[in-house]
């Protein structure tokens, strides 16, 4: 399956392996930031999760980097490995569209500028810019939810068709700022 799993790595300048962790899942964008304000930066990792069917935003210490992301169902666990020691890690909430039409939500970009995170999560595989833009400072608190004009006009698109049997509402939008930390950021 070509969403499963992910493996991530630091070499030394020489190529020995300092460190790796395992995400069961895809991890396809990726930036790097001083987050905590300590001078080092941080990995900062967008993808999905498969046991969770959910689009995620992984940080890691490029100097503590170690394990496999730990699952909630078992079928998702990877084996003989210890814990991720991840420094943060979210879940991110589906839209109705892709509840309806596809398995997941995934990432569609990943970038640190400034003293903020631009998350954009693509929720319909074929369409363009169908997505929800998530905006973070860097202590991981949200600061900021785009729906884009795409996703609005392929639920109005729809709902005309009787694939969605309701109207895009302000509830809807706010609801996806319900996200779900699985490890919170100690800084």
């Amino acid at each position: 399956m070509s969403r499963y799993p992910d493996q991530v790595v630091v070499l030394s300048h020489t190529g020995t392996v300092l460190g790796e962790y395992w995400h069961s899942g895809q991890l396809s964008y990726g930036d790097l930031a001083d987050l905590d304000g300590d001078g080092n930066q941080e990995i900062l990792l967008g993808g999905m999760s498969n046991g969770y069917h959910a689009a995620t935003l992984v940080v890691l210490d490029p100097h503590d980097l170690g394990g496999a992301s730990l699952e909630e169902n078992p079928d998702y666990q990877l084996q003989g490995f210890p814990p991720g020691r991840e420094k943060a890690r979210l879940l991110f909430p589906r839209t109705c569209i892709n509840r309806r039409l596809h398995p997941y939500n995934w990432a569609q970009s990943l970038a640190f500028s400034g003293d903020r995170i631009k998350f954009s999560i693509l929720e319909h595989q074929q369409v363009i810019n169908a997505s929800v833009v998530y905006y973070f400072d860097p202590r991981l608190s949200l600061i900021g939810l785009e729906f884009s004009d795409r996703l609005r006009s392929l639920h109005r698109e729809l709902e005309a068709a009787g694939q969605l049997d309701h109207s895009l509402t302000d509830q809807e939008i706010n609801e996806l700022r319900n996200l779900r930390y699985l490890t919170r950021p100690a800084w």
